[in-house]
């Protein structure tokens, strides 16, 4: 039987706004002129923050450049022309001029955000994870950027780094339910089920409509052998999504490990009606309806099974199971033959005690 964990893979709020909010940090001044920056220059990238701080990009845009013709090594026009591009979604624009402040401003502790979250978005993911890490270095919205290591590590598998990154997060917003919930995720795939179960629950805590927490613990839960736990987590999750197919698959396998078949029963076919082409629902409705002594039935749903999937090998070891208690020994065998092709455990011996006297 088959159970799905979910991944929230949280992106932190500040990331979703543009960076021309940036800008507005950059208050007015005159002290660049101190800087060697001429003032009329000056006097153009002034006008070319007002233009961006009330959104006439395009006008920014020109104002900036007037300001960098006249001064090629003013950096600071480079980094707000960098983010009135990205502004405009003209990525290659606003790449070329980040990397043109960071040039002239070797020591810079800003810009290494903004240059990651380009190649971000230029799906340049190995570049792009060096400027995070880059930016942690140089202290510039570390948590950002361990975020956004942490996000692409679970992402690629990398559960360990994902753990390392989202807890160095956390030291910095506590209460992220959503980083919980994925660092919980991590903690799940490299089988550390207590330290899962801590940050799940702590997550349902912090973001209590979050039904994949919920739905997680349950799974959790359920791996640990606590089944009437997992049974009250699922639950807790469909309260929020009532019509999630594999959230009542899955608290029907947990009802199933706590024998209590005709629960079971209930749900897998409440997910199957929500989901027509669930698979595995179908074999779980098999496992239960055996345990129940319902054996035709239990034929009809592995069947089922395998018309949605018919490299299914544990629908034929359940379909075999059926059909032997119902007689149907040819049928049996056959199905056993291809659960063994399928390599599913116990199907040769299945076959080993019954098929050799069948013809």
């Amino acid at each position: 039987m088959t159970i799905f964990f979910f991944c929230y893979c949280a992106l932190l709020t500040a990331q979703e706004d543009t960076l021309l909010v940036k800008i507005a940090a950059d208050t007015l001044s005159s002290d660049l002129q101190e800087g060697g920056i001429s003032a009329e220059a000056l006097s153009l990238y002034n006008t070319g923050l007002l233009k961006a701080q009330s959104s006439e990009t395009d006008s920014a845009i020109m104002y900036f450049t007037q300001a960098i013709e006249l001064q090629p090594s003013f950096s600071k026009a480079y980094y707000n022309r960098s983010s009135a591009f990205l502004a405009l979604e003209n990525l290659s624009g606003a790449l070329l001029d980040i990397d043109q402040y960071l040039s002239l401003v070797d020591t810079a502790s800003s810009g290494y955000i903004t240059r990651a979250e380009i190649l971000d978005a230029l799906e340049r993911d190995e570049d792009a994870i060096a400027a995070y890490k880059m930016a942690i270095q140089r202290k510039d919205e570390p948590a950002v950027a361990h975020l956004a290591i942490g996000n692409y590590s679970l992402r690629e598998s990398a559960y360990r780094e994902a753990v390392d990154n989202f807890t160095a997060y956390l030291r910095y917003h506590p209460s992220d339910g959503l980083v919980l919930h994925d660092r919980g995720s991590a903690y799940q795939m490299l089988d550390d089920l207590k330290l899962a179960e801590r940050d799940y629950r702590q997550a349902t805590l912090v973001e209590p409509d979050l039904a994949s927490a919920f739905a997680n613990l349950g799974s959790v839960l359920r791996k640990r052998e606590r089944y009437e736990e997992a049974v009250d987590a699922y639950t807790d999750a469909l309260k929020i999504e009532p019509n999630d197919a594999m959230v009542l698959n899955n608290r029907g396998y947990a009802y199933f490990l706590n024998e209590e078949y005709d629960k079971a029963v209930d749900d897998f076919e409440e997910a199957i009606k929500l989901s027509s082409d669930y698979a595995y629902a179908y074999n779980n409705l098999a496992s239960a309806h055996i345990k129940l002594e319902q054996y035709q039935e239990a034929v009809d749903a592995a069947s089922a099974a395998l018309k949605i999937d018919a490299n299914y090998g544990f629908a034929y070891l359940n379909r075999g199971i059926a059909r032997e208690m119902i007689r149907d020994l040819p049928g049996a065998c056959s199905d056993w033959e291809m659960a063994e092709k399928f390599k599913i455990k116990n199907a040769a011996n299945y076959r080993g005690s019954i098929c050799k006297f069948v013809e």
